[in-house]
């Protein structure tokens, strides 16, 4: 087992990564949903008369 101190550290860490992936993850959605968005526009302004 570890000292209190480095466990912390290192929970910390583990966090701290995880807030970084979620908030990566939730700015790639929104990019692809954006994109997806403007494609479908896209496409159905394409095939407006």
């Amino acid at each position: 087992d570890c000292s209190s101190q480095e466990c912390v550290v290192s929970q910390y860490d583990q966090w701290g990564d995880y807030e970084s992936l979620r908030i990566g993850g939730l700015v790639f959605a929104v990019v692809l949903f954006v994109l997806g968005i403007a494609l479908i526009l896209f496409c159905w302004q394409l095939t407006k008369p």
